[in-house]
C-alpha cells in the first residue's frame, strides 16, 4: 500500500535510476535491476516486499536473470505444436462468439483492439491454467496493470504501487490453481505441461511454475497492440487482399507468418538490445501467431461483411520508440 504522504516534487524515473546503475552495459549484473527498483521505491516511499520485487525485476529485464536460458527452454518445451493448435482453436471460437454477441446486441461498430484482441490472451491463459470464471475476469484487469513492465520508462509512484499489488495477487491466484488444479477438455492443463518438462536446476518448482504463468501473461498480451491490430488494419485497407483471404482462409496462417517476420525486422534497433530484448522470442511468436490467425479467421467467417471506419486507428509511441495500435474501430456493413 502507498503511504499517505506527498510524492517528491521531481521523483527519479526508472530509466534514470537504471542508467545510474550502468544497466546500459550488457555486462551489468542482474541484481542491478532489482537495486534500481529498490532505489525507486525508496525515493517514492513505497513498500517493496522481496517476492514481488524479484518478480517485477524478472518481468522488466528477463534476460538479466541468471537462469534465463534454462527458463526459456523450459517454456518452449512446455508448448508442443498440438497445445498451440488447441489454444488457437479456442481463441477462434472465443472471438467468433464475441463477434456474434456484438451483432445480437444490435451494435454496428466495435473496437477490435480493446474489445476483442486485448482480452483474448487473458481468456486463453485462464482456460489453459484452469481458472474459474471470476478469476478469468480478474486476470484481464491485472494484465492491464502489468503492461508497464513492457515500457518501464512510464512508471510512476501509483503505477509501481499497483504493479506490486498486482504481482502479489497474481501469485496467489496461480499458486491456488496450481495446488488445486481444474482441468478442461478445451486445452491441456498449463501446469501439468510445465511439471512434465520441469528443469530441476531452476529452483523451487512451485515458485517457478507460478512465475511462469505470470511471465506468459505478459508474453501473450503483447500481440493485441503490436500484431493483431496492425494486421487487421492492413487487411481492411486492402480490399483485394481481404477478398483473397476470405476466399481462401487457409492462407491466413501464411499471411500472418510473413507479416510477423516483417514486423520483427522493422522493430526498433535499440529495443532489440535493451534489457528485455527479444526475450522468449519463440514462445512469443507462437502465441502471437495463434491469436492473430484466430482473430482474422473469425472476422473472415462472419456472415456479415466488416470494414474499418475512416480515421479509426489510434497509435501511440512508447518511450523506447516502438509504436503500438491502441484502437481500431470496425463496423458491420448492412
Amino acid at each position: 500500500m502507498t503511504p499517505n504522504v506527498p510524492w517528491p516534487a521531481k521523483p527519479p524515473t526508472l530509466r534514470a535510476t537504471i542508467d545510474a546503475c550502468g544497466l546500459g552495459h550488457e555486462s551489468a549484473p542482474e541484481g542491478d535491476v532489482l537495486s534500481s527498483l529498490g532505489a525507486l521505491a525508496a525515493a517514492w516511499q513505497i513498500d517493496l516486499p522481496p517476492r514481488p520485487a524479484v518478480s517485477a525485476a524478472r518481468l522488466i529485464a528477463p534476460r538479466r536473470h541468471s537462469a534465463y536460458a534454462l527458463f526459456d527452454r523450459w517454456l518452449m518445451r512446455s508448448m508442443p505444436p498440438d497445445a498451440t493448435a488447441r489454444l488457437g482453436a479456442l481463441a477462434q471460437a472465443t472471438v467468433g462468439a464475441r463477434l456474434e454477441l456484438i451483432v445480437l446486441r444490435g451494435r454496428s461498430q466495435f473496437d477490435i483492439v480493446q474489445e476483442i484482441a486485448a482480452p483474448l490472451w487473458p481468456e486463453m491463459l485462464a482456460a489453459w491454467a484452469g481458472l474459474a470464471d471470476q478469476q478469468r475476469r480478474r486476470l484481464h484487469h491485472l494484465r492491464r496493470t502489468l503492461e508497464v513492465v513492457r515500457d518501464p520508462g512510464q512508471l510512476t509512484p501509483r503505477r509501481l504501487a499497483d504493479l506490486i499489488s498486482a504481482l502479489d495477487e497474481l501469485r496467489r491466484i496461480f499458486a491456488d490453481v496450481y495446488r488445486y488444479p481444474r482441468y478442461t477438455r478445451a486445452v491441456p492443463n498449463l501446469f501439468a505441461a510445465l511439471e512434465t518438462r520441469w528443469e530441476p536446476e531452476l529452483g523451487t518448482i512451485e515458485d517457478e511454475i507460478v512465475f511462469a504463468a505470470m511471465q506468459l501473461l505478459v508474453i501473450g498480451s503483447e500481440p493485441s497492440a503490436s500484431l493483431i491490430g496492425p494486421l487487421v488494419d492492413m487487411a481492411m485497407q486492402r480490399p483485394k487482399l481481404l477478398a483473397q483471404l476470405r476466399a481462401n482462409p487457409s492462407r491466413v496462417a501464411a499471411f500472418v507468418e510473413e507479416k510477423q517476420a516483417n514486423f520483427t525486422q522493422r522493430r526498433n534497433a535499440p529495443r532489440e538490445t535493451a534489457d528485455s530484448g527479444l526475450a522468449f522470442e519463440f514462445v512469443g511468436r507462437q502465441l502471437a501467431k495463434a491469436q492473430a490467425v484466430a482473430v482474422l479467421r473469425a472476422l473472415l467467417c462472419m456472415p456479415i461483411e466488416i470494414e474499418a471506419k475512416k480515421r479509426s486507428a489510434s497509435w501511440h509511441t512508447r518511450s523506447d520508440g516502438t509504436r503500438q495500435l491502441d484502437h481500431l474501430e470496425l463496423r458491420f456493413i448492412a
